[in-house]
């Protein structure tokens, strides 16, 4: 059970050189291993737990999907827990935002891990997401990024991105250059950056979730053997 970053992107990239490509690889979660994050239940804990709810009345394949469930529901609480310090790590207002860069990796009879997936590039620095602001004249636009609000000096919010819309609205750029164009957006925290500043917690979080299926199946298994009980009158 745990939850690892997702690395790779759909879209084929062009670099300049070897340095733009590490620099690109460094600002996204390219490099993002799956095994800073990762829990291994040792295999002969789960035959244990299998052979307990064997014993109790259930049979194989009922085994095998209560250790799934159990898997899954564990790998739920990590991906709620998660959710929250991300957050609160980078200050972002909507929850939605952070959700749609966590995928659950669903366990199955088969297959026995389970966790969630965070992936995505840097949140955008937006007036929905975290308050930003500017006036003309101004040092630059201020926004509450990482829970602090600071002035993003050299940063502005040109006429038609000043609406209140998540994307395209109050959304702040900055100059690429001297000239006065091009422009990009301003970039924010980055959710998987945080979690990786934060490992020895996020370690903490998958490894307390996994005693919790440990518990979980056995309580499992006990309700099985009550079922078995009552249905033979015992």
């Amino acid at each position: 059970m745990g939850y690892t970053p997702r690395s790779g992107w759909g879209a084929k990239r062009t670099y300049k050189s070897a340095a733009h490509h590490r620099a690109a690889r460094a600002s996204r979660n390219d490099m993002m291993a799956e095994s800073p994050g990762a829990v291994h239940i040792d295999m002969r804990e789960i035959e244990k737990l299998r052979m307990a709810l064997i014993d109790a009345g259930t049979g194989y394949k009922r085994a095998d999907a209560i250790l799934a469930q159990s898997l899954n529901r564990a790998g739920q609480r990590v991906s709620t827990q998660l959710k929250r310090f991300i957050k609160h790590w980078t200050g972002i207002r909507r929850f939605a935002a952070v959700t749609e860069r966590m995928f659950p990796i669903v366990a199955s009879p088969g297959n026995m891990r389970a966790g969630v997936r965070v992936s995505g590039r840097h949140f955008r620095i937006t007036k929905a997401d975290f308050g930003a602001s500017w006036k003309p004249k101004s040092a630059g636009g201020m926004h509450s990024a990482w829970n602090r609000r600071q002035v993003a000096k050299g940063s502005f919010m040109p006429r038609r991105f000043t609406g209140g819309g998540a994307y395209g609205g109050g959304l702040l750029f900055k100059r690429t250059s001297k000239a006065r164009f091009p422009i990009a957006p301003l970039w924010g925290p980055h959710p998987v950056r945080e979690m990786y500043r934060r490992m020895p917690l996020c370690r903490s979080i998958v490894r307390k979730e996994a005693q919790w299926f440990l518990r979980e199946c056995v309580r499992r298994a006990e309700v099985e053997l009550r079922k078995a009980k009552a249905k033979y009158g015992l």
